[in-house]
């Protein structure tokens, strides 16, 4: 099902139990929360083909989502993940990459979010 854009482009709409977030340019995909997301709770999301519906990356996180990136060109999202307990203005999150192909591996580590 879609709906209509701020500038009248197409837009994904998505069932009530999903909170969508981002898309790619293409529309082809959608990152959504399948769980509830607010400060200090664990956040499960996945990736949604629009066209279809299916659900090609799924996660049932540890942690909090603490925000995204989208590949322009591609088919992949970069998560960042945070400490339900570390509720700092900055603070140390780790990626995760998804590619919807299935696979999803981050860089080893932590950051200090900006």
């Amino acid at each position: 099902m879609r709906g209509r854009g701020t500038f009248g482009h197409e837009r994904p709409t998505t069932a009530p139990q999903f909170g969508p977030f981002g898309s790619k340019w293409t529309l082809k995909y959608l990152l959504v929360t399948t769980s509830p997301w607010a400060s200090g709770v664990k956040t499960n999301m996945a990736a949604i083909e629009v066209g279809t519906g299916k659900v090609v990356w799924h996660t049932e996180a540890a942690d909090e989502f603490s925000g995204f990136f989208t590949e322009p060109l591609g088919a992949g999202f970069a998560i960042m993940f945070k400490s339900i307990y570390d509720q700092a203005p900055h603070p140390t999150v780790y990626i995760v990459m998804v590619f919807t192909g299935g696979a999803s591996h981050g860089p080893p580590g932590t950051f200090l979010r900006p």
